[in-house]
């Protein structure tokens, strides 16, 4: 019978089990401010960089070569108005401000010491089109960074 290898010292430490999150705890409470959000009507409290946007990509009929229409899947749609939510409207930036405000009380996870970016993550099923959300999510950040800094940046006219 051959023996079991070990891992090697050197790959065991490229994993701390200790680090992996439980952000599922969040869930329920994110979706049910989401949903609340999204019944207000037309996305209050987003910028109009952001609201062109989603308009164009989830309320504009969209016509592929042949003339048949596309439209994204509801689990992408979910998932970039999720995101669009926690980080413009909520005001969420790190993983430890999702938790104060979305987790259970008594299940705050260990977060690691330094979290100085935003990060966030969609938790989609293989196939579902997590590709092409975060490509969505990268034309809105990117999109939001020009035009609302150029905004800001021109005079207000009278």
């Amino acid at each position: 019978m051959p023996r079991a290898k070990k891992p090697a010292p050197a790959s065991q430490a490229l994993i701390d089990y200790e680090q992996v999150l439980d952000t599922g705890v969040c869930v329920p409470a994110i979706r049910a401010e989401v949903n609340a959000w999204l019944a207000s009507g037309d996305y209050p409290g987003v910028t109009e960089t952001t609201r062109t946007l989603l308009h164009h990509w989830f309320q504009t009929d969209h016509r592929l070569r042949g003339g048949r229409t596309f439209a994204y899947h509801r689990s992408q749609r979910l998932a970039v108005e999720t995101l669009v939510y926690l980080y413009e409207v909520a005001g969420i930036s790190s993983q430890q401000q999702m938790f104060e405000k979305y987790a259970q009380a008594g299940q705050h996870p260990r977060l690691a010491a330094d979290d100085p970016y935003p990060r966030f993550a969609v938790k989609m099923a293989t196939g579902s089109g997590k590709t092409k959300v975060m490509a969505l999510a990268i034309a809105w950040q990117y999109f939001n960074a020009v035009c609302e800094s150029a905004a800001r940046s021109r005079p207000r006219s009278w």
